[in-house]
This record gives structure tokens, sequence and C-alpha cells, in this order.
């Protein structure tokens, strides 16, 4: 979906060189998933198990946020 890639992209770009070790992680963890639960995710239809892909997921949604206001 082009939509999960501008979201996905905007993190890689903007916090992956600075993220703690957990978050690069979880991001590839995020990668590894189907993109229909990415999206669920994102759209809070459907919760990460992990704490670490949690904050990530939370993280995306604020960066999203934030670059379109």
């Amino acid at each position: 979906m082009r939509e999960l890639d501008l979201v996905l992209d905007g993190w890689l770009e903007r916090c992956y060189a600075e993220a703690a070790p957990a978050a690069r992680q979880a991001f590839c963890d995020l990668l590894e998933r189907p993109d229909p639960q990415i999206f669920d995710y994102l759209t809070d239809r459907e919760i990460p198990d992990s704490v670490a892909m949690r904050e990530l997921v939370d993280a995306l949604k604020r960066l999203h946020h934030d670059a379109n206001g």
C-alpha cells in the first residue's frame, strides 16, 4: 500500500539512524508483517503484541500526524 510506504519511509528517513536498538528491531519486525496487519496497527484496529512494537507504532502515528498536521 502506497500510504504505508509513506508512513514507514518517513520514520526510516527521520528516525531510524538515531533510534534505540529495540526500536530498530521492532521496525525490522514490522516490515515482516503483511500490509493489512500494519494498516490495522496504524489505524488502531489491532494492537501489537510487544511493547517495543506498540511504541514504534505510536511513534509512526505521531510522526505521520506531525508531518500532515
